[in-house]
């Protein structure tokens, strides 16, 4: 799977030395709560998205709200996400394709 390396995986950060294995691969974040909410979030999708293999991720977004581009089964779909105080996914929603501008 293709994630952001210039920082942590899930905010971008590049503070911390917090490393975990993430699907058999070692990955770094920036603190133990972003590690949590990534697994979080990968269940999440993986849950959403049947099980399939998700191929690249991007992740934007704060802590008010992010939004992550999924790339899996020859489709990219775009999901909207809110986490819970406790690290847990309160909210995904499929985020609307943007409308062209006229």
């Amino acid at each position: 799977m293709k994630l952001r390396d210039d920082g942590c995986v899930l905010c971008g950060s590049t503070w911390g030395d917090h490393w975990a294995d993430v699907e058999g691969t070692r990955r770094f974040f920036c603190c133990e709560v972003c590690a949590l909410q990534f697994r979080n979030l990968l269940a999440a999708l993986r849950r959403e998205l049947g099980g399939t293999e998700i191929r690249r991720l991007e992740i934007a977004g704060d802590r008010h709200g992010r939004k992550v581009t999924v790339e899996h089964d020859e489709r990219v779909i775009r999901f909207g996400f809110v986490f819970g105080p406790d690290g847990e996914v309160r909210r995904l929603h499929l985020d609307p394709a943007p409308r062209p501008t006229p």
